[in-house]
């Protein structure tokens, strides 16, 4: 059979999936149960009666390995340890030529430093094409897989040159493929420990923050399907909605709830275009509904889905959340991340978010730190990691975000970490930080000593009290459209928008981010 295919990376890929369904003679019915077990194993806890479920079908369908990589899955999710390395041993004996039985038996071996072997694993040359060299043609989850392993393997050895060189290989092939995150985000730890310059190394050197998402998200108009007909409800009300609505919202069945307001999110990627091109629509406040909502939900593993879609460029973040970004996004990163500060960490040195995003998620871990006595010593090792990785490279002038700096440094004065000001001195030399923020170096150190830390702590909120002070602090133009219908008042009018990035009009000679806002 002929299958649509491409040349890359010095590899014949396809994305057919019905390149697997031949190979390993998956039919339609197989096909079918296996849709269902990824969903009942990667949504739903994994049951006693789920891994039965999988060794009747194995007994079923013996010639078929994805049931015995998802049987693994499942023990791994139960923390049954002799089990999962049994299976996975069973997958190498009875589908050598399966790439995906090699994931668990690397994992374990690099887990447990056998670098030798995970080698010998992997292939001497570590190329997929010398690893099986009777195939000539490979599924793209197979190549972007096998990748993850060599980077997870070079992680292991702390050699990020060439685990960096390897995930560009990735991005060259298919930047937006999950496992390009996935294997990004293993190289945060290497990243941080030897505070190499990775931003230098990027292709690009647009000041330009953030992914157009016009450009890198495929569009489309039709809308996603719901699980709950009561979704539709964010999608016909701005933050004025009715406390009634987002109580029967709140009632529906978790799970099946937070899917749907993660479609939400992913609405907003896919039909960007759609509702931009719209000229008259007031109700474009779905995606604020979902974050909120996840939040109020203690939707902890949504945090990377919400952290994708705050990657878009400032065109898009400033259509759907405007000032939102830095007036209520950090209380829902402060929630849904508190158990999980290294992933805001990850953010703090990534290049790929708005400026105003990763001062924001600065902003959650302040306020973590403020608020939670046992979280300083935490949050002070982030800033500290952070700091010293800007300070460690050699940015060449067009990659340095010198106003995210000067926020992040505002936090650290913050939250009293007086012990970094060696290396926010040298930040200072450098002439990395924006003098605009907090002054210069010398103004700076007297922060420090007239800092009065319960003035910068910030209240935090739940859902309905975000929404009733949104209303109020954000939602001037909400009730000017009222005011203009009653004819006995006269409509008030919002006060021009003065810019983030711009000085404050009090005449501090700061950015109105860091004064009167």
């Amino acid at each position: 059979m002929e299958y649509n295919t491409y040349y890359k990376g010095g590899l014949l890929i396809t994305e057919d999936s019905q390149f697997s369904n031949d190979k390993y003679g998956i039919t339609p019915e197989l096909s079918t149960i296996l849709q269902d077990l990824f969903f009942e194993i990667n949504v739903n806890k994994v049951k006693s009666f789920t891994t039965k479920k999988i060794i009747k079908l194995i007994e079923q369908y013996p010639k078929c390995p994805q049931l015995k990589n998802y049987l693994a899955v499942a023990y791994q999710s139960r923390g049954e340890r002799d089990k999962l390395n049994e299976i996975n041993q069973q997958i190498l004996i009875d589908h050598p030529d399966y790439l995906f039985g090699l994931f668990g038996l690397v994992t374990k071996q690099i887990n447990e430093n056998k670098f030798d072997e995970a080698l010998t694993t992997l292939g001497s040359t570590l190329l997929l094409k010398d690893l099986y060299p009777d195939r000539d043609l490979f599924h793209l989850a197979e190549v972007l897989g096998y990748f993850k392993l060599v980077i997870m393997y070079y992680a292991g050895l702390g050699k990020l040159a060439e685990a960096e060189e390897v995930l560009q290989q990735m991005k060259e092939i298919n930047k937006e493929h999950i496992d390009v995150e996935e294997a990004e985000g293993l190289l945060y730890d290497l990243r941080m420990k030897t505070s190499l310059n990775y931003l230098t190394n990027l292709n690009s050197k647009k000041k330009k923050r953030g992914i157009n998402i016009l450009e890198n998200i495929p569009q489309i108009t039709k809308p996603p399907k719901f699980n709950h007909t009561e979704i539709n409800y964010l999608y016909a009300n701005d933050i004025t909605i009715e406390q009634e609505l987002i109580h029967e919202i709140l009632a529906l069945p978790k799970q099946t709830l937070i899917e749907d307001l993660e479609s939400l999110l992913k609405d907003a990627e896919f039909r960007f275009g759609h509702f931009y091109s719209l000229k008259d629509n007031k109700f474009l406040d779905f995606p604020l509904h979902a974050i909120f909502l996840l939040m109020e939900l203690k939707s902890e593993s949504s945090l990377p889905k919400i952290l994708n879609f705050l990657k878009g460029d400032e065109e898009f973040l400033d259509f759907w959340l405007g000032d939102h970004i830095t007036e209520t996004l950090w209380q829902c990163l402060y929630k849904l991340a508190f158990n999980n500060t290294k992933a805001l960490a990850a953010v703090l040195i990534d290049d790929n978010y708005y400026t105003f995003i990763k001062s924001t998620v600065s902003e959650a871990l302040c306020q973590m730190a403020l608020h939670n006595q046992h979280k300083q010593d935490e949050i002070s090792d982030i800033y500290c990691a952070t700091l010293n990785y800007y300070n460690a490279s050699n940015f060449d002038e067009e990659l340095i975000d010198k106003n995210y700096l000067g926020m992040l440094i505002g936090d650290v004065i913050d939250t009293n970490q007086k012990q970094l000001l060696p290396i926010i001195k040298e930040l200072y030399e450098k002439d990395f930080v924006d003098t605009m923020v907090n002054g210069d170096f010398n103004y700076l150190k007297k922060a420090f000593d007239n800092l009065n830390v319960n003035y910068h702590k910030m209240d935090i909120n739940n859902i309905f009290e975000i929404y009733e002070n949104t209303t109020y602090n954000l939602g001037s133009n909400y009730y000017e459209n009222e005011f203009q219908d009653w004819g006995s008042l006269e409509p008030i009018k919002a006060d021009p928008k003065i810019g983030r990035n711009e000085p404050c009009p009090c005449g501090s000679g700061k950015k109105y981010k860091k004064c009167c806002i």
